[in-house]
């Protein structure tokens, strides 16, 4: 399922450390295989709720970003929807 992949690839890119454009390129490539807005904040919501349970403040601050780029809260050259 794609929501499986989308939040095993980010998870396994934050506990990777990869750059913020790998990150980025991940959830355009995303957006491209028909994920839309709404799904792929919530998946990042998720994650951020099971790294919150889990005490991992890095994860969850490097999800909040994340989440922000996709809800359009961020520099426009980095928004992800419209």
């Amino acid at each position: 399922m794609l929501i499986d992949s989308f939040k095993t690839e980010i998870i396994s890119m934050i506990n990777d450390k990869a750059d913020s454009i790998k990150i980025w390129k991940t959830l355009v490539n995303y957006k491209h295989l028909g994920m839309d807005k709404d799904t792929m904040y919530n998946a990042l919501e998720s994650l951020r709720s099971e790294a919150s349970q889990n005490d991992d403040e890095q994860a969850e601050d490097t999800i909040m970003e994340y989440m922000d780029i996709v809800a359009g809260w961020c520099n426009p050259k980095w928004r992800i929807f419209p």
